[in-house]
């Protein structure tokens, strides 16, 4: 067996994948209100295929108009559709399916002000972003992971 093919196996067996299409199904119905406060869908091309990809993925406003989404190390390669450069996207934000464009943020320092933010709103989600909370359930400083992160208008 090659390592390409495990890879591709060890995919299949992630718990994402059963467990996004139930997300996406929720966030497109009329019951989206559960989630939509901290998960969208977001819409990308793929960069060779050329096809559209629904991908939920967390999210917090910027304080600027632009919402910062995220993923995990290794969770998911969505973000890999995306340049530096913003690229035309959609989201379903709140039951609305709206265009937008997006770009991945590189810089070290915004993504720990993105992910400190995502986490002091839903500090459930500290843990399977790697990061330890300290007192009042804020991340610890310097145990922030550098998780992907992306801006959206």
């Amino acid at each position: 067996m090659t390592a390409t093919k495990k890879k591709a196996e060890a995919g299949k067996k992630s718990p994402h994948n059963l467990v996004n299409p139930w997300i996406l199904r929720l966030l497109e119905s009329p019951l989206h209100f559960l989630l939509s406060g901290g998960t969208l869908i977001l819409t990308v091309t793929g960069r060779k295929s050329g096809n559209g990809y629904d991908v939920p993925v967390n999210w917090v406003p910027s304080g600027d108009g632009d919402l910062i989404c995220f993923t995990g190390k290794g969770w998911s390669g969505w973000w890999k559709n995306l340049s530096v450069e913003d690229a035309p996207v959609s989201v379903t934000l709140r039951g609305e399916r709206l265009p937008a464009t997006a770009h991945r943020v590189e810089e070290s320092d915004a993504v720990e002000r993105g992910l400190r933010a995502f986490i002091a709103r839903f500090p459930s989600n500290a843990k399977p972003f790697g990061v330890a909370l300290g007192p009042g359930k804020l991340p610890d400083e310097g145990d922030l992971a550098r998780p992907r992160a992306t801006t959206v208008r």
